[in-house]
């Protein structure tokens, strides 16, 4: 009898922190992010140009391109919008648009992965892709003029020299340098990787970004490697995870971080910031709490269900310093419904100090510690 009354009084108690516990919710992810407005991820696609500023392509029709089959009688139809995080308003870039909806300038999919030239001249995007595989980037003035485009190799970065001129950098076995003068196609230059000229620009590269982040996770979900490696590196580290006879070149630094427990990284959830400085992480969690499971083995009657989270986490590049910037409580899904994403555009906003997310079709900006 005093054991059974015992158990009660130790249910009462419980049940009296548990409601402590239940008044008191931790701010979530969406409590402590700043919404910047709509945002349908099934039209739009959009590219951060800078911390304030964002580009948003909205497709009104799509390419008629299925399995590859190229449409000269439907092509994409849509368009662009310049979008001030500060002060809320969106810009439509009518020259823009207009260029995009030619036909013979964007047949084939939607524009994507822009990116403004330093004093704000030039854009550089990805047009089309052939259908062969064979990228075709193009660039333009804001406004819509100077519009040029020119081919591509299919494994290779590319970056900003200046204000006029866009490198890309081919990292397969054929390595070049083609330097691309915006303004003038006939002063364009391509040189082997070995040439003077082309040590030259990616020595300059390296110093502007001396070093790269690799996060990888595609072993274990609930652990996660993480290597430095330095930007001149780059093609020797492409290479080896293309083709198994080249040997990876040793990193600056490598460590593993160990997610916590009962949580798994989102397949693409492991990202490093512009800076190369930290990394931003994806994840899931199902977990039930302590004080109502404990409460669940005295009063088999109270329900102990299991809460779902979603959370984004970061840590320095060397795995230190782990720690959530928040989350939100999500629909519990079977193993069988694979992942499904209730944050979604999850990544790294120029600066590495904030993190943006789409959340219910909202579009958000959370800072970074």
């Amino acid at each position: 009898m005093r054991k059974r009354i015992g158990l009660l009084m130790g249910a009462l108690l419980v049940a009296t922190v548990t409601t402590g516990w239940r008044s008191r919710p931790d701010p979530t992810l969406i409590d402590i992010s700043h919404a910047i407005g709509s945002i349908d991820s099934k039209k739009q696609t959009w590219d951060w140009l800078s911390a304030q500023e964002l580009i948003v392509v909205t497709t009104d029709t799509e390419p008629d391109n299925l399995l590859g089959a190229v449409s000269d009688e439907i092509h994409w139809q849509g368009h662009v919008e310049l979008w001030n995080v500060s002060t809320g308003k969106r810009r439509r870039l009518s020259g823009l648009t207009t260029l995009l909806n030619r036909g013979w300038v964007t047949p084939y999919e939607i524009p994507a992965s822009f990116t403004l030239s330093p004093n704000r001249t030039w854009l550089v995007w990805h047009n089309h892709q052939s259908q062969d595989g064979w990228p075709f980037p193009a660039a333009a003035h804001l406004d819509g003029t100077h519009f040029r485009e020119w081919n591509s190799d299919t494994r290779g970065y590319g970056f900003f020299l200046d204000d006029q001129h866009w490198v890309e950098h081919d990292v397969s076995k054929w390595s070049s340098v083609h330097i691309v003068d915006l303004a003038d196609k006939r002063k364009d230059r391509k040189y082997p990787a070995a040439a003077p000229q082309a040590k030259a620009i990616l020595a300059l590269h390296a110093v502007q970004q001396p070093h790269f982040v690799h996060v990888d996770f595609s072993d274990q979900k609930h652990v996660v490697e993480i290597a430095t490696y330095r930007t001149k590196d780059w093609a020797a580290f492409d290479r080896s995870l293309h083709d198994h006879r080249y040997q990876a070149p040793h990193p600056l630094s490598k460590s593993t971080l160990k997610l916590p427990s009962g949580t798994n990284l989102f397949r693409f959830g492991g990202e490093a910031s512009p800076d190369q400085s930290m990394v931003l992480y994806h994840l899931h969690t199902e977990h039930t709490n302590p004080v109502l499971a404990f409460q669940h083995r005295i009063l088999p009657k109270v329900s102990a269900t299991h809460v779902d989270t979603e959370s984004l986490w970061v840590s320095k590049a060397d795995g230190q310093g782990f720690h959530e910037i928040g989350h939100v409580v999500v629909p519990h899904h079977s193993k069988e419904d694979g992942e499904k994403e209730e944050l979604s555009g999850v990544e790294w906003i120029p600066g590495s100090k904030q993190v943006a997310f789409v959340y219910h079709k909202r579009l958000y900006v959370v800072p970074v510690k």
